[in-house]
């Protein structure tokens, strides 16, 4: 086990895993009943060790990888999974919803102190620069995104959310 540049460490959809990289279990393609992420603590030329918080230390060869559907996800500078939806802010004070996700990338709308909407595609490596966390999510509210309406969310104006509907959870101060 070691380097973190191995280049044939894949998760079970192709893509490329390195040291420090957060994995989920799937099923069928989908996001099984086991919610809980893993992650990516050593590579070796035919393994890779992977850190469970709650079930342990496993290690897996390629083939294992396959049949537990592992793969690779973003997640905030805390270690949570983003979706799309979500409320996030960033180092800076700036505040976002995620439009757009895959494995190795995260579009962010930004929403407010940037009233040109601007949009941000982010890495792994960006949102950990950025500090991006979670602070709500917007629920039933998918593809609303884009309605141009200004609303209070932690005390400061913001734009891009249906009116009457912040984020989930955030306090007005």
């Amino acid at each position: 086990m070691g380097s973190s540049n191995s280049s044939g460490a894949r998760d079970a959809y192709g893509n490329h895993l390195q040291e420090g990289d957060y994995v989920e279990c799937t099923t069928d393609g989908v996001a099984s009943s086991f919610t809980e992420l893993g992650k990516v603590t050593a590579i070796s030329s035919d393994h890779i060790k992977f850190e469970f918080p709650i079930f342990g230390t496993y290690v897996y060869n390629q083939d294992e990888i396959r049949q537990w559907g592992i793969r690779r996800v973003i997640t905030d500078y805390g270690g949570s999974k983003l979706q799309v939806n979500q409320c996030v802010e960033l180092w800076g004070g700036y505040e976002g919803i995620i439009s757009a996700i895959n494995e190795t990338l995260v579009t962010v709308r930004l929403t407010s102190r940037d009233w040109n909407q601007t949009v941000r595609t982010l890495t792994q490596h960006d949102v950990k620069a950025a500090r991006l966390q979670i602070c709500g999510a917007l629920g039933a509210l998918a593809g609303n995104v884009h309605q141009t309406v200004v609303f209070e969310s932690r005390g400061r104006r913001a734009v891009g959310l249906p009116k009457g509907k912040p984020c989930e959870g955030a306090s007005a101060n």
